[in-house]
Formats: structure tokens, sequence, C-alpha cells
């Protein structure tokens, strides 16, 4: 039977928007694509009565102890697990390890593949459905012609270019009949698999939806309950107490580092590193003596003290890394500097 184009057209217009384990049927054999190496294989014209050959099933994976189930895009109906894991398109991991997969089966003869008999019809089981895209995309193509026309059409060599690499599709130019005794023709033909029997929604199928799909529900709650809280949005950043002055500092001190979780006291009275004392301009006539300002440069006085020093600390109004921040303000007393951060005494951040 003759490929009808006009289907051919609508399924790879469907596949393109869109961009499976898969059961066995008596002693049909598999072939799948090797990861190094070539294989050559003829893809065999549709059976009667359908209007493409092979097809795109679609799965659900990693459901807890079912493993997998069938999604209801591969009968084109509404899919309930589809539907649930909507709310979650934002989360990224969720959806890489739960959303519909696409697997192309294709019925093939194997040729000169030493495990093969080039005679009987086989299944070619590959991952995504790029290749029956690139199948469809053939068929369509004036210039290559029908490749499974079983006395015109074309072989196939499928190559990986390096290990589980991308693959290289190449299409024999020269046309020859998949048998070179045409009346083994028919029989051949006959024993192509219906791919669409092996893969019937019946309603054990639903059953075993539902029970995937409670088992789903479980397992993303668990997921999302494991995940830390974010801090709340209108949190006010915490502001630690000045500590007290020195009378005077050395030109340089080592600061303790200290990633322990955030408390409400300092570690120690240590300076920042580079912090170097600047005196203060004369006091007035009889006004109380003034002390020193320890202006910072280099890394806050808090850093290292609040939560670890890999994550965001609310202390500085602006939320910035340890790593990041700079503060350029007095530690004391307290003053409105630009650019000083709240840990130092100052009302900005850097």
């Amino acid at each position: 039977m003759a490929v009808d184009v006009a289907a051919a057209r609508a399924q790879l217009a469907r596949l393109q928007q869109d961009k499976s384990n898969s059961g066995g049927q008596g002693d049909i054999k598999w072939i799948n694509m090797p990861d190094d190496g070539a294989i050559k294989m003829r893809v065999l014209p549709p059976l009667k009565g359908h209007p493409l050959p092979g097809k795109v099933v679609y799965m659900h994976y990693g459901i807890p102890e079912k493993k997998a189930c069938k999604c209801m895009k591969t009968w084109d109906k509404p899919c309930a697990i589809c539907q649930f894991l909507e709310q979650y398109s934002h989360i990224e991991s969720i959806m890489d390890e739960y959303a519909t997969v696409p697997k192309t089966i294709i019925p093939v003869l194997a040729v000169g593949h030493p495990d093969f008999d080039p005679k009987m019809p086989i299944l070619f089981s590959a991952s995504g459905d790029y290749n029956y895209i690139w199948l469809l995309d053939q068929i369509l193509n004036d210039n290559v012609g029908d490749i499974t026309d079983p006395i015109y059409g074309h072989d196939i060599e499928y190559r990986r270019t390096k290990h589980k690499g991308s693959i290289d599709r190449t299409i024999v130019l020269k046309t020859r009949p998949i048998t070179d005794d045409l009346s083994e023709l028919p029989g051949i033909l006959a024993a192509i698999p219906d791919i669409d029997k092996m893969y019937v929604l019946d309603d054990d199928h639903y059953r075993y939806m539902n029970e995937c799909l409670a088992l789903l529900e479980g397992a993303i709650k668990l997921q999302l309950n494991s995940r830390p809280a974010p801090p709340p949005a209108n949190a006010t950043p915490y502001v630690p107490p000045v500590p007290p002055q020195q009378s005077a500092a050395p030109a340089t001190v080592a600061t303790v580092m200290n990633t322990e979780v955030h408390t409400d006291t300092y570690a120690g009275n240590a300076a920042p590193i580079n912090a170097t004392v600047v005196t203060p301009p004369p006091a007035g006539a009889g006004a109380a003596p003034v002390a020193p300002a320890v202006h910072v440069s280099g890394k806050p006085q808090c850093f290292g003290q609040y939560n670890s020093m890999n994550t965001v600390c609310f202390v500085c109004p602006e939320e910035l890394s340890c790593e990041s921040a700079t503060c350029n303000g007095p530690m004391a007393p307290p003053t409105t500097v630009a650019g000083a951060a709240d840990c130092c005494g100052g009302t900005g951040g850097t």
C-alpha cells in the first residue's frame, strides 16, 4: 500500500509542534540504535488500512513502583498525568523526571546484520520522535521518493559519530527490492507487525493510569516537602548589634572565620581584614572626646557569621552574598555613609 502523503504531513506537523517503553507481541524481535557504530535497515511500507509506517509511542517514566505508564497522547486523547503536571511546569526537575517522553517504533528489515534474518520484519526502536520526523521528511521529499516502497525503495544507514553521541542518517541512493526473489515479497509484507495492536487502549489501562497518578502525586508532594523553604518575601533584614569600641586597633587584624548557623551574638570583637584606624578631627572645646571610627575595606564585619558563606546573607539590605559584598563605611559610631552595609553601621549596601 502506498503512503498517504496528507497523513504524513499531518503527523509531521503534530510531532514538530509537540517537540516509551514499548511492549512486545509474540516472538517479534527488536533492534535498537547501538551506542557505537552503524546499522543498515530498510523501512517497510505501511500495513493495509494504515496511512503511515511506524508509530510514536508516548510514555511517563520514573513513577514509583510502576516504573512507567503509557501517556494518553499515544492515542490522541487527553492525559490525566499530563494535566496534573501542568501545575508544576515551572519546576524543571519535576518536568524532566515525569513529563511525557516519545519513542519512535518502525517496522524494518535489518540489512547485513549477523543477528537478524534479512527477510524477517523486526521493529526498530529509538528514543525521541526525531527519527520519525526525519522519516516523514524523506517520505515528503520529491527528490527521494517513497523510501518504503518494497521494490523501488531505499536502504538507510544509521551511524553514531561518537559513543552515545548524535546519529547521522544516510539514504542509499540506489533503489532495490527488499528481496531478490519477488515471490517471497507477499510473505515478507504479511509478517510486518501491527504496532497498533501492541498498544490497545482498554479499561485496564485507565485503571493502571489512575494508580500511577496517585503514586505520582505522593512522590511529588514528598519531593516538594524536602525542598528548603524560601524566606518570607517581607522579611526584615537582621541588623546585628555594634560591638564595643576598641581604644586602638592594629593596622591589620585577621577576621575569625565562622560558618555556623546565624546567632544573635558575635563570635568575637575582631575587626575585619585590612581594618585601619582613622583619627577623627579634634573635638570642640568643652565637648566630650569622640571615639575613633574604624573604617572597613574588603569583606563586611559580619562576613562568615551568618548562615554559610555560599548562601545569601540577609544582613545587608541588598541581600548580597558574603563573597561579593564589600563594606566601605565606618563600623561605629553608626552613621549614614553612602555605600556602607548595615552590618558596618551605615545604611546602604554594596
